[in-house]
């Protein structure tokens, strides 16, 4: 996950990592105590073409098979580390004397192409005797690792021993707790040279050895890849916490005006941590520290919920505490609120019989019939049902009338309602946060008909004439055109 604000440079003698041709691949590891420091990882060659490939290859290999080449860690445009073979103690600023230097290589199996190689590059270094920088500060080793997935780890062990800091002779425990070379101001200049978001992912053990009066301390660190920055997604009462987030998006409804419309949103949250607490029930923790913590974290990566634009409902909650190590692990079920308009169902049922009425005739044959067309009978009834977000007693409105156009044009005449649902109002309910949602169905009833409207006496066409009306009028038409513009959106 190395991107270009975290990017970590190994170079030996005139060749480093960061070369056109090269990049560094999957683990890499620094580790250093008082006497040695050690420089692994692989690298990767890849050239335009076999023959750039190799030439590539033999610069480096030509670097790395020499001796007393001086060596340097660039983190973030800044060197870390920079050690100088052949001289004692500091060289200035950013440079450590070293008494020697070397380094070897290795060919590896992947990336084997015609174009490409991989190599295990290691680089060992022993320091110089005078080192500033060092009261009281009798050994350390720091060792970063950073893993196929891109996330870094830091493992960090100090050990101290009794001695002077400003004319001030202290015990080991108070060089442990010196403000400038002391456990957490060394760890502070590790992770900040490092730069990315770190959290202490283990116990900080202290161990004293009596007859040597010295203090060694040791913890490890790993990287948060998450936003950390904003209230209780970076708590210190948890610490190697780990979770998923799975979001079981349901088909999206075919809804006239709207696109990629969703229901209530399950989502399962997988957690784990540890817990830094010792007066606190577990059980309190999981209520008022760790799921307000998932909330806030899911929210964050749904944009809903705490902070985002719809409510986050805890359904169910399956953490366990373990009194014994501390640890709460699980799974929580939340819903999320995505859009207003949940769903529409529309179901339409017709009923229609033929006014065709035969009468016998008696011709003296069995079956003649004369055929008089009479009145026919078309029912047609269309239910909508509609779920939305909130209480809304009109849910239905605004498809009704829809409705009615729509019929209208195919020559069907609203003849009033059948079964109606009043609005039916849903509650989802827990840790003081809810969504309420609004069901409500109504059955619309319609009669094909082709109405014919008497002119009265005194028109010029006298009481029988009559003039259609009918719904492809230019009055009528441009009405349908306004109300078909007030869907619902």
């Amino acid at each position: 996950m190395a991107t270009p604000s975290r990017l970590v440079v190994m170079s030996y003698g005139s060749w480093d990592s960061n070369d056109t041709g090269f990049h560094l691949d999957g683990v890499h590891e620094i580790s250093m105590d008082e006497r040695t420091f050690r420089l692994s990882f692989d690298v990767v060659v890849t050239g335009a073409s076999a023959g750039a490939c190799e030439t590539l290859a033999a610069t480096m290999v030509d670097q790395l098979n020499q001796r007393h080449l001086d060596t340097k860690v660039v983190i973030n445009g800044t060197k870390w580390y920079h050690f100088v073979d052949g001289a004692d103690g500091a060289v200035s600023s950013d440079e450590e004397g070293a008494e020697f230097i070397m380094a070897s290589h290795q060919l590896l199996g992947t990336h084997r192409t015609d174009r490409s190689r991989a190599y295990r590059v290691s680089i060992e270094v022993t320091r110089g005797a005078k080192q500033t920088g060092k009261l009281g500060v009798y050994e350390q080793d720091i060792r970063l690792r950073t893993a196929p997935n891109g996330l870094r780890s830091l493992s960090f062990k100090a050990q101290f021993t009794p001695g002077t800091s400003s004319a001030t002779q202290g015990t080991a425990e108070q060089r442990f707790a010196d403000g400038t070379y002391g456990f957490e101001a060394l760890v502070t200049a590790i992770t900040t040279a490092l730069t990315g978001e770190w959290e202490q992912a283990s116990t900080l053990t202290k161990h004293y050895e009596e007859d040597s009066r010295t203090l060694t301390a040791s913890t490890s660190y790993h990287e948060l890849i998450f936003d950390q920055s904003s209230g209780l997604r970076n708590n210190t009462s948890l610490f190697n916490v780990r979770y998923g987030i799975k979001v079981d998006n349901k088909a999206a409804f075919g809804i006239p005006g709207h696109t990629n419309v969703q229901p209530l949103t399950p989502v399962t949250v997988t957690f784990s941590c540890a817990v830094v607490t010792t007066t606190t029930d577990l059980d309190t923790v999981i209520n008022s520290v760790i799921i307000p913590h998932i909330k806030s974290n899911v929210g964050f990566v749904l944009q809903s919920g705490p902070g985002g634009s719809g409510p986050l409902v805890l359904l169910a909650n399956g953490l366990k505490a373990d009194p014994v190590s501390n640890r709460i692990a699980g799974e929580c079920l939340f819903l999320v609120e995505e859009t207003k308009l949940l769903e529409v169902s529309k179901r339409t049922s017709d009923n229609y019989t033929k006014g065709d009425n035969y009468i016998p005739v008696l011709d003296g044959t069995e079956f003649t019939r004369d055929k008089h067309t009479g009145p026919g009978k078309w029912v047609r009834r269309v239910a909508h049902g509609l779920r939305t977000i909130g209480v809304n007693a009109s849910a239905l409105e605004e498809l009704s009338r829809q409705e009615i156009i729509r019929q209208a044009k195919d020559g069907f005449v609203f003849r009033g309602y059948g079964e109606q649902i009043s609005p039916t109002v849903e509650v989802f309910r827990e840790h003081s946060s809810q969504i309420t949602t609004t069901v409500a169905a109504q059955e619309l009833i319609f009669t094909k008909a082709n109405v014919r409207y008497s002119t009265g006496p005194g028109t010029g066409g006298g009481a029988g004439r009559t003039r259609s009306r009918g719904v492809s009028g230019a009055a009528l038409s441009a009405k349908l055109e306004t109300l078909a513009g007030k869907v619902l959106r």
